[in-house]
């Protein structure tokens, strides 16, 4: 009997435990305890980059989307499949292989109780295009020139919004849409014809993914991390912050000051497209950037290795603007900041898988303006094509390569020559100006001699340097700049010198905003 009396003792004595814990369980808990057979579910979802008629690159895709936790989700486009398990807050990533162009396909997704599928799906070339200036140009893509599908091949687009962030967005909005349909777009004329030329030469699809904004300078497409790391890049924040508008400013003020928000371009337009695989990247970056030219030396290079670090597919292809000549004319040699600031962006060239295209002798001439589109989006697919296939023709114009002196001249030696060097126009070679130990510039004589130009004037017989086209602008009209390679492809600004620039030290502001100046870390 005391045994029995011990055994219920026991059994009263776990129950009161058991309620006792019930009741210290926070309310949400005890509910889901109490519905623990009712199953709940999220709506396998995927980013608007996936849509109808997207677009992906030959080789490997990434596709990726939210749904249930730990569900299991697949994805099938011709006979790739990848499967994928979410994660335990819905977020699931697969990778497709072995993508051939070009299509179309049907791509399904499914986690077994839902099914999406995107139709007309083409396997092609991917490019991003994205920044400023030339390439947030609109294009008439609504006339039927622009839009005959036998003359300008597959060209797809999707147009981020420009919108810029404090914090990275998850996802952007949009839809993949052909040239017919893009016309209510503000789609980028060069990116528009790039994309033509390139599918016409490629024979396969290609997709433009155009992430511009008026106004932005390249900072705004960096990484917040990326600026704050770099002692020649943190100082854009502070500055950004002192000079920003008052909230109480009207939105117009606000809004047209936006653009300039160190990593804004990057949080909303730009990191919500990782992972979508990409062939490469097309860039431009804005005048704001110009009046701080020497510190885009720094800036490019950092941008470029940052979004190739950030998409993690090795070294993809960028091609980039050097700036078209504008603004004053001059006579004679003298200081200029947007030579200054087609100089810097030489810089980028030491990086590997980069080519830059000239645009010194386009954009002079306004009315001519629809012909130097075509001009430079042809340039812009010969490099695309160099840089992704085994046709290895030239691609851009000679740029420097070394410069010694020799019999009390400069011997400027060129990369990219295509098997000599030539003149656009004339008889003489121009804008080339020398320099002896005082440094005074004076134009110089200039001659060709195989893939070299010997520089010389009998006025500086102890020659140690040289400029080309340095200046904001000419008198004449064409630009008379007019060295080339047998390509056809024209020389860009460029100096053999290293000495003090106007726009050195100036590291934030420029034009109607006060600057800032600090000695570059790592110029």
């Amino acid at each position: 009997m005391p045994a029995i009396d011990l055994l219920a003792t026991r059994r009263v004595l776990c129950s009161l435990i058991a309620l006792f814990l019930l009741l210290c369980l926070p309310a949400n808990a005890r509910a889901a305890d109490s519905t623990a057979s009712t199953v709940r579910t999220r709506q396998l979802t995927l980013p608007a980059l996936f849509s109808d008629g997207m677009v992906l690159p030959q080789g490997k895709a990434v596709v990726w989307g939210s749904g249930d936790p730990w569900a299991v989700v697949t994805v099938v486009l011709g006979s790739s499949t990848a499967t994928a398990k979410a994660s335990a807050d819905g977020w699931w990533r697969a990778e497709l292989k072995g993508l051939k162009a070009p299509g179309p396909y049907t791509m399904i997704v499914t986690d077994g109780s839902t099914t999406l599928t995107f139709k007309r799906v083409a396997v092609g070339q991917v490019w991003l295009v994205a920044g400023s200036a030339l390439l947030d140009a609109s294009s008439p893509v609504d006339k039927p020139a622009q839009t005959d599908e036998t003359t300008r091949g597959d060209v797809r687009f999707f147009q981020v919004p420009p919108v810029s962030a404090y914090q990275p967005a998850e996802a952007v909005s949009g839809a993949w849409q052909s040239a017919p349909s893009a016309s209510s777009l503000h789609i980028s004329a060069v990116a528009t014809q790039f994309g033509a030329e390139l599918s016409q030469r490629l024979g396969m699809p290609v997709g433009i993914i155009q992430a511009t904004m008026a106004g932005a300078p390249a900072e705004a497409y960096l990484p917040i991390d990326t600026i704050v790391a770099n002692d020649d890049l943190s100082p854009l924040i502070r500055w950004y912050d002192r000079n920003k508008p008052a909230k109480s400013s009207p939105d117009e003020t606000i809004n047209a000051f936006l653009p300039r928000l160190p990593a804004g371009a990057w949080n909303g337009m730009v990191a919500p497209l990782i992972p979508y695989a990409i062939t490469g990247v097309v860039w431009d970056t804005s005048d704001v950037n110009s009046g701080r030219a020497a510190q885009y030396g720094i800036l490019l290079p950092t941008l470029i290795k940052s979004w190739r670090k950030a998409w993690g597919i090795g070294d993809f292809p960028v091609l980039y603007l050097q700036s078209p000549a504008s603004g004053g004319t001059s006579d004679s040699p003298a200081d200029s900041i947007l030579s200054e600031m087609r100089d810097s962006q030489n810089q980028a060239l030491s990086l590997p898988n980069t080519a830059m295209e000239v645009t010194l002798d386009l954009y002079f001439d306004p009315k001519n303006r629809i012909n130097d589109d075509q001009v430079l989006a042809q340039r812009l697919a010969k490099a695309a094509i160099a840089k992704t296939t085994a046709d290895k023709s030239e691609f851009m114009g000679p740029s420097l390569k070394s410069v010694k002196v020799e019999n009390g001249a400069l011997r400027v030696r060129f990369d990219h020559v295509d098997g000599g060097l030539t003149l656009s126009g004339g008889e003489l070679l121009r804008t080339f100006q020398i320099a002896g130990p005082d440094r005074t510039w004076q134009w110089a004589d200039a001659r060709i001699e195989g893939s070299d130009v010997i520089v010389s004037l009998h006025e500086v017989p102890n020659p140690v340097a040289a400029r080309y086209a340095w200046a904001d602008n000419w008198i004449q009209m064409p630009p008379p700049a007019n060295l080339t390679n047998k390509a056809g492809f024209p020389a860009g600004t460029f100096r053999t010198d290293a000495w003090p620039l106007v726009t050195d030290g100036i590291v934030a502001g420029g034009g109607a905003y006060p600057v800032e100046k600090k000695a570059f870390s790592t110029r």
